[in-house]
Protein backbone atom coordinates (compact mmCIF):
# COMPACT_ATOMS: atom_id res chain seq x y z
CA UNK A 1 0.00 0.00 0.00
CA UNK A 2 1.31 3.44 -0.89
CA UNK A 3 0.50 6.19 1.56
CA UNK A 4 -0.60 9.56 0.25
CA UNK A 5 1.82 11.10 2.75
CA UNK A 6 4.79 9.69 0.81
CA UNK A 7 3.95 12.06 -2.04
CA UNK A 8 4.05 14.98 0.37
CA UNK A 9 7.50 13.88 1.48
CA UNK A 10 8.67 13.69 -2.14
CA UNK A 11 7.63 17.31 -2.68
CA UNK A 12 8.98 18.43 0.73
CA UNK A 13 5.53 19.43 2.01
CA UNK A 14 5.03 19.25 5.75
CA UNK A 15 2.11 19.69 8.11
CA UNK A 16 2.46 21.56 11.33
CA UNK A 17 1.08 19.90 14.42
CA UNK A 18 -0.31 21.55 17.50
CA UNK A 19 1.31 20.69 20.81
CA UNK A 20 -1.71 18.52 21.65
CA UNK A 21 -1.45 16.57 18.36
CA UNK A 22 2.27 16.08 18.80
CA UNK A 23 1.87 14.86 22.38
CA UNK A 24 -0.99 12.56 21.38
CA UNK A 25 1.03 10.93 18.59
CA UNK A 26 3.93 10.52 20.98
CA UNK A 27 1.77 8.79 23.61
CA UNK A 28 0.19 6.59 20.94
CA UNK A 29 3.69 5.81 19.54
CA UNK A 30 2.58 6.46 15.96
CA UNK A 31 3.55 8.87 13.21
CA UNK A 32 1.29 11.21 11.27
CA UNK A 33 1.09 8.85 8.32
CA UNK A 34 0.02 5.87 10.44
CA UNK A 35 -3.17 7.46 11.77
CA UNK A 36 -6.23 6.81 9.58
CA UNK A 37 -7.86 9.98 8.15
CA UNK A 38 -11.05 9.34 10.17
CA UNK A 39 -8.84 9.24 13.25
CA UNK A 40 -7.50 12.67 12.35
CA UNK A 41 -11.07 13.94 12.12
CA UNK A 42 -11.71 12.72 15.70
CA UNK A 43 -8.53 14.42 16.90
CA UNK A 44 -9.30 17.73 15.18
CA UNK A 45 -12.95 17.76 16.27
CA UNK A 46 -11.95 17.01 19.86
CA UNK A 47 -9.35 19.77 19.74
CA UNK A 48 -11.81 22.33 18.36
CA UNK A 49 -14.56 21.47 20.87
CA UNK A 50 -12.19 21.61 23.83
CA UNK A 51 -10.75 24.95 22.73
CA UNK A 52 -14.26 26.33 22.26
CA UNK A 53 -15.22 25.19 25.77
CA UNK A 54 -11.92 26.53 27.21
CA UNK A 55 -10.87 23.08 28.38
CA UNK A 56 -7.21 22.21 28.78
CA UNK A 57 -6.36 19.64 26.11
CA UNK A 58 -4.51 16.55 27.25
CA UNK A 59 -3.82 13.35 25.36
CA UNK A 60 -5.06 11.35 28.36
CA UNK A 61 -8.43 13.11 28.15
CA UNK A 62 -8.66 12.18 24.47
CA UNK A 63 -7.67 8.56 25.16
CA UNK A 64 -10.47 8.36 27.76
CA UNK A 65 -12.96 8.62 24.89
CA UNK A 66 -11.10 6.79 22.11
CA UNK A 67 -9.18 3.54 21.72
CA UNK A 68 -6.53 2.64 19.18
CA UNK A 69 -7.11 -0.37 16.94
CA UNK A 70 -4.70 -1.98 14.55
CA UNK A 71 -5.98 -4.68 12.27
CA UNK A 72 -3.52 -7.08 10.66
CA UNK A 73 -4.68 -6.41 7.09
CA UNK A 74 -4.78 -2.63 7.50
CA UNK A 75 -1.60 -0.61 7.82
CA UNK A 76 -3.30 2.35 9.50
CA UNK A 77 -4.07 2.86 13.16
CA UNK A 78 -7.81 3.31 13.69
CA UNK A 79 -9.51 5.23 16.49
CA UNK A 80 -12.83 3.96 17.82
CA UNK A 81 -15.05 5.32 20.55
CA UNK A 82 -14.98 3.46 23.84
CA UNK A 83 -18.02 1.54 25.02
CA UNK A 84 -18.92 4.00 27.78
CA UNK A 85 -19.54 6.65 25.15
CA UNK A 86 -17.55 8.61 22.63
CA UNK A 87 -18.03 12.24 21.81
CA UNK A 88 -18.26 11.84 18.04
CA UNK A 89 -19.24 9.08 15.67
CA UNK A 90 -17.48 8.09 12.47
CA UNK A 91 -18.84 9.50 9.22
CA UNK A 92 -19.84 6.69 6.87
Amino acid sequence: MTYVYEYFRDFDISFSLSEFESDLLSIMSVTQSQLHPNGWSFVKAFEIVCEHLYLILTPNMFMYFYLMKHKAKIDWILLNGVTHGSLFTMYS
